[in-house]
């Protein structure tokens, strides 16, 4: 965050530039504020104007020094990865400004001792940084929170694996099976036909099937 400061011939005003940082789904609102004052002698009056719909002040006019400006910004219906520039225009009685914010829509996430876990990639470096701590949130329903914006196939496959055990092994081999589930693959036989003539009794066959993606095969 930056400081600014703006000079008028009877007040010196200064604040800081802001940056809002909101988390969607999960909390909603963001809730934050800044502050005006003046370095001078006389209290500071006059009314603020947010350009987004989304931000809403506490209050809209203001007289003091310093002053205080409460504000929300509402994120509810935006998806993460989601940016907003904008800005609140001050008028008051030392003149007119206008303080840039910028507001991001992040993933949800779940804060481990370590810092936050947004994906499956944060996850990944969380199990060679601390295999426990890893386990322990693979096995908690907090993971879904990570997942929510996979693709229905890794929620599908998790699903199926919190029905066992999520055990180390567990832990180990879910993201080479994450890994598969992200890749196109094909299916292949050996053979393109098989005749069979003049049957007079059961008779029993195997063939093999491969499965190729990214230039690696599998029976």
């Amino acid at each position: 965050m930056q400081r600014g400061i703006f000079t008028s011939r009877s007040r010196k005003l200064f604040f800081l530039r802001l940056t809002l940082r909101c988390v969607s789904e999960k909390e909603k609102k963001y809730e934050g504020s800044f502050s005006l004052q003046n370095e001078g002698e006389g209290t500071i009056r006059g009314l603020v104007y947010p350009s987004s719909y989304r931000v809403q002040c506490a209050e809209q006019g203001f007289d003091g020094n310093p002053v205080n400006i409460y504000y929300t910004y509402d994120g509810r219906g935006l998806v993460p990865g989601h940016v907003e520039h904008g800005k609140f225009t001050i008028v008051c009685n030392g003149g007119e400004y206008d303080i840039a914010f910028t507001a991001i829509i992040e993933k949800p996430f779940v804060m481990t001792r370590y810092g936050k876990v947004q994906s499956l990639e944060d996850f990944k470096k969380l199990t060679y940084r601390d295999a426990a701590e890893a386990v322990k949130l693979f096995r908690s329903r907090d993971f879904f929170e990570i997942l929510k914006y996979e693709d229905t196939r890794i929620k599908a496959l998790y699903n199926n694996m919190r029905k066992w055990e999520l055990d180390q092994h567990a832990l180990e081999e879910f993201p080479g099976r994450v890994q598969a589930e992200r890749e196109d693959f094909f299916l292949t036989l050996e053979e393109e036909s098989r005749a069979f003539i003049s049957l007079v009794e059961d008779r029993k066959e195997t063939f093999t099937v491969k499965k190729k993606y990214l230039g690696i095969s599998g029976d």
